[in-house]
């Protein structure tokens, strides 16, 4: 009888303690805007990531950017003010880079990604954008699904859609 007692008073104290616990391991939701700054963003998924000049950049889901400037030893999160997957990273030099992800958004910083300013988004479109170039400080293009397809000449504060497969498609018969 007595070990039936303890039993049932230690599965309803774990019962009752269970959710107490794990509401202090859960970070809390950003409002929508806010960066999702995840104590184990390095354990995300990160989708791309790059290297120059001694700097490192990587992104990934819940708008996750790291950085890092001793070769990967130890890392810094920046704030990107999105929840949006990030993609693709480019870096022009070691202070200007652009980010892209989904919700067409594109991502702009001119501090060596400490900071990020969203210069495009369109949440309206469903395609995300997987990779972006620029060929130097003012001409880019961004690419992305279904034929998404952008390009800016002033550094991507403006940026206008293209196409890269014009309608009508051409008769393949």
């Amino acid at each position: 009888m007595l070990k039936l007692i303890v039993t049932l008073l230690l599965v309803t104290a774990t019962h009752l303690a269970g959710p107490a616990a794990n509401s202090q391991e859960r970070p809390a939701v950003p409002a929508p805007g806010e960066t999702f700054i995840a104590p184990l963003a390095t354990q995300a998924m990160l989708l791309d990531g790059t290297y120059v000049d001694g700097l490192l950049v990587v992104v990934g889901e819940h708008g996750i950017v790291l950085t890092s400037s001793d070769g990967g030893v130890s890392w810094d999160q920046a704030q990107s003010h999105t929840r949006a997957t990030l993609t693709a990273v480019h870096m022009h030099d070691r202070n200007t880079g652009w980010v892209v992800g989904h919700d067409a958004i594109i991502l702009r910083t001119g501090d060596g990604g400490e900071t990020w300013e969203k210069v495009y988004s369109d949440p309206e479109d469903h395609r995300p954008l997987f990779d972006i170039w620029f060929s130097d400080e003012n001409y880019g293009i961004a690419v992305g699904a279904y034929g998404l397809f952008l390009r800016t000449e002033d550094g991507g504060s403006n940026w206008e859609a293209g196409e890269l497969i014009p309608e009508p498609w051409p008769d393949l018969a």
